[in-house]
């Protein structure tokens, strides 16, 4: 008989490591500062303390981060781990190349993107900016997935556009 934990370890360990790796780390930070461990303000994005202060930890911590417990940070988790594993898996039309790899320098590159528009915007937290990146790339790659949120069925293209309006509405 299959039990609950079982079904869990189960699904856990047949996300893709990119993806897995993610989860853990967002969830483990989130846990980390509503314990008071560690303080959301050693963690977001400051240039300026990453370059004088050698404070290099910033530059990785802050797109782990996703925000503290709520409504929003389980929709970020939801982003990602449904959407971001069915990328990883398949990033790329190409063959023969590494689909972790790919994935991984797509996300470097989201990263360094965010991180040069941190210079122009104040963007202290930009993991959610990166979640919604895999979102949008996913549905570009596959734009005709039918899709459902909280019961409404749309094309995967809209996909971005419905989770900016929920956004917006919350």
């Amino acid at each position: 008989p299959t039990t609950m934990a079982d079904s869990i370890e189960e699904w856990f360990r047949s996300l893709p490591p990119v993806t897995r790796a993610y989860l853990v780390a967002a969830l483990g930070m989130t846990l980390a500062t509503t314990f008071g461990v560690v303080s959301p303000f050693a963690l977001y994005l400051d240039l300026n303390l990453v370059w004088k202060k050698f404070e290099i930890w910033r530059l990785l911590t802050c797109f782990v981060y996703l925000g503290s417990f709520g409504f929003s940070f389980v929709i970020q988790l939801m982003i990602l781990v449904r959407y971001s594993s069915r990328y990883e898996m398949n990033p790329f039309r190409s063959s023969g190349t590494s689909e972790t790899a790919d994935y991984v320098f797509m996300l470097i590159i989201g990263a360094l993107v965010l991180i040069t528009m941190s210079l122009f915007f104040a963007i202290p937290f930009p993991g959610p900016s990166l979640v919604f990146m895999i979102l949008y790339c996913w549905s570009r790659r596959e734009p005709d997935a039918p899709v459902s949120l909280f019961g409404f069925k749309m094309k995967a293209i809209h996909l971005p556009w419905a989770f900016m309006a929920l956004h917006v509405l919350l």
